[in-house]
């Protein structure tokens, strides 16, 4: 399955991303297996511009997938500039408190060069993409999923409509995937 989606996976923008001071940015947002949103962290313009670039967001859950810290998703900006990266933190970073990490994101950073071994890179767009590979093993068979979604654009009624039954639709594929392989 693609890292990217076309669609957001989950809710609609409004349960997505909740009222805040400023534009929102990025986010990063963990669902149960009812779609239910478990944990989120969004970051706005504002913050991004305080924090500076760098700063890690985290979600403090013993969430993480720590074989995942190796293979990081970096998003680049057209032309190739390093943007957002999203993945597993170890546990040495501030705020998380697992030594196995937390799943995290650096807004509009270079920390990560798009060449190091293991990066998944993508190009960032104005998208969602799926983080649910950084989840531990027993949340993703429970049917947990994780998305990122990069440069918040908050549409108009008509599209998140259409987004909310492309989340349903790609929801309901993987449950059936999943029952298939049991």
């Amino acid at each position: 399955m693609a890292d990217h989606l076309d669609s957001v996976t989950g809710l609609t923008f409004g349960a997505l991303f909740p009222a805040s001071a400023g534009p929102l940015s990025d986010s990063l947002t963990v669902f149960d297996q009812t779609g239910a949103i478990m944990g989120q962290v969004t970051v706005t313009e504002a913050q991004e511009t305080a924090n500076g670039a760098g700063f890690t967001y985290i979600i403090n859950q013993n969430w993480a997938d720590p074989m995942q810290q190796v293979s990081p998703s970096a998003l680049t900006e057209p032309g190739g500039a390093n943007s957002d990266v999203f993945g597993v933190t170890n546990g040495a970073v501030a705020g998380c408190t697992f030594m196995n990490g937390c799943l995290g994101f650096e807004s509009d950073t270079e920390t990560v060069s798009p060449g190091t071994e293991g990066t998944i890179v993508m190009p960032e767009g104005t998208g969602v993409f799926l983080a649910t590979r950084y989840l531990s093993p027993a949340l993703r068979a429970q049917g947990w999923t994780a998305v990122f979604v990069s440069d918040v654009e908050v549409p108009e009624p008509t599209s998140l409509a259409i987004l909310g039954f492309g989340a349903l639709a790609t929801g309901l594929i993987g449950r059936l995937r999943s029952r298939r392989r049991v």
